[in-house]
């Protein structure tokens, strides 16, 4: 059986982890009924809502992943950029994040990630992209 709240634990942490040591600052929010798991403040003190999402098994039968953009048990609703800023998706198995405005979303509920492609899919100008939290969005 698969236990999503300890891997949503686990993946927060790593988060937490890999923001610490690009010297940015996190923001735990008491509870668990925000929209978004953490707040990260950057040097210049701007602050900036994440939901943080990951997987750790590939799409079957395509290259890549696919990580649920979403928040919801039964139906799914698209994060709402109005309420969260960035979203952190993290590729376990690669060792890899995705740091991806939510505006860049567009309300999709489902997003694919390939870190392995040459190709330019959608989303792979964000990974590993933690400058946006230094300058307001603006991958490399």
């Amino acid at each position: 059986m698969k236990n999503t709240k300890r891997r949503g634990s686990q993946y927060e942490a790593a988060f937490v982890t890999q923001s610490l040591k690009r010297g940015l600052d996190i923001l735990e929010p008491v509870g668990d009924y925000m929209p978004y798991d953490l707040m990260v403040q950057n040097g210049d003190g701007r602050i900036l809502r994440v939901q943080v999402k990951g997987t750790n098994s590939p799409v079957k039968g395509k290259p890549g992943y696919k990580i649920i953009a979403a928040s919801g048990s039964t139906t799914k609703t698209p994060i709402n950029p109005e309420e969260v800023d960035v979203l952190a998706a993290y590729i376990e198995p690669e060792d890899v994040w995705y740091l991806i405005p939510l505006r860049k979303i567009a309300g999709g509920v489902s997003i694919y990630l390939n870190p392995n492609t040459k190709q330019n899919g959608r989303y792979e100008v964000w990974k590993e992209a933690w400058n946006v939290f230094q300058n307001g969005g603006i991958p490399g």
